[in-house]
């Protein structure tokens, strides 16, 4: 799913049918963002489908052999706990995995842009205010290439800087 999404997203940009902010642009980003959380889903329900059958295989032996056992109390939570954590974890319309963060899937990227140096902007004006500051630093300090991708990695847009220079600066173009 990631990967046709990728190739719709380039095939958008290297025709110019996009840009930042616009109606197309907020609908990939929310499409994009669901992707994430599919995926963040399908992780859950394979960790969960893993231990489940942890606590089977303790019992496949006297199964198998057809003898009758006794199932401890804690497997048999695990296996129906794991069930109906699966059910919840495939139903996209019940957000429970999210708001009590699954195996740490979903609060990982709020924790990680959470920062005290976050400054929250009142409009685009604002926007533009902190952008040319950025800017002006980043002349201040003479940045250089290397610098300027550690940036970009830092800030999560290496991928997106790709797909917009290599749109821009095709081989018909050099």
């Amino acid at each position: 799913m990631r990967k046709e999404f990728n190739k719709l997203a380039n095939v958008l940009e290297r025709y110019d049918l996009t840009e930042y902010g616009d109606e197309l642009d907020i609908a990939l980003k929310n499409l994009k963002d669901k992707i994430d959380e599919v995926e963040k889903r399908l992780k859950i329900v394979d960790k969960t489908a893993r231990e489940i059958e942890l606590a089977i295989s303790k019992y496949t032996e006297s199964v198998d052999g057809n003898e009758a056992f006794k199932m401890s109390v804690d497997n048999h939570d695990v296996i129906l706990r794991g069930s109906h954590d699966i059910m919840i974890t495939t139903d996209l319309g019940d957000d429970e995995p999210i708001k009590n963060d699954w195996y740490g899937m979903f609060n990982k990227e709020k924790k990680e842009k959470s920062d005290e140096n976050f400054i929250p902007l009142k409009d685009e004006i604002d926007r533009y205010q902190v952008v040319e500051e950025i800017i002006s630093k980043l002349k201040m300090i003479d940045v250089d290439g290397e610098t300027m991708e550690y940036i970009l990695n830092k800030v999560g847009m290496s991928e997106q800087m790709h797909s917009q220079l290599s749109k821009k600066f095709t081989l018909y173009d050099i």
